[in-house]
């Protein structure tokens, strides 16, 4: 097992749904079509994309899912499921190797994960999540760092034209932030 006792998730100490939370079989299924590893927000999404693909096309399928404890008990159980996009990180490393047009689409496809986990939760009708936007800061201690990410930042801007990314020098930065 990973660390025996490792910090209490705030999410389990009042959960939404706390019968999941202990719930586990008397004893291992000897025969199964997919096992997942893992409660967290990746498996949970893989078994709910999996059991939906399969529901539409009227099949069947046996899912397990092996967690060494509580339901969302590790990583996921223990962050604020903070999604955050800075495509400006990745876009050069994606254009170098996919090129441009695949690295705007992929680029596109990763903005897009905040509004549909707000799709999911409304269509799915969950209230024990909190989803809402924010607007975040990157701060750069290093000017080659910093110019680079301006390097990137400006390409993109031609390429997708509806990600804003506001790019402030320090005394910029300095003034913005007293007017917050």
């Amino acid at each position: 097992l990973p660390c025996p006792e490792p910090t209490t998730s705030y999410w389990l100490e009042n959960p939404p749904f706390p019968k999941l939370v202990d719930i586990q079989s008397a004893q291992l299924p000897t025969k199964t079509d997919i096992v997942i590893i893992g409660s967290g927000i990746t498996g949970v999404a893989i078994a709910r994309t999996l059991l939906q693909q399969t529901n539409r096309k009227n099949h069947s399928i046996n899912i397990t899912v092996l967690e060494a404890r509580d339901i969302c008990s590790g990583a996921t159980g223990r962050n604020g499921g903070h999604v955050k996009v800075a495509p400006y990180e990745a876009f050069e490393a994606l254009e170098r190797k996919f090129g441009g047009e695949r690295a705007v689409a992929l680029t596109r496809f990763q903005l897009r994960h905040l509004e549909v986990l707000r799709e999911v939760c409304e269509s799915e009708g969950v209230e024990g999540a909190e989803c809402r936007g924010v607007e975040t800061v990157d701060l750069f201690l290093d000017d080659k760092v910093f110019e680079g990410a301006c390097r990137v930042v400006e390409r993109m801007k031609t390429l997708l034209p509806e990600c804003e990314v506001k790019v402030f020098q320090a005394a910029e930065a300095r003034e913005v932030s007293l007017l917050i």
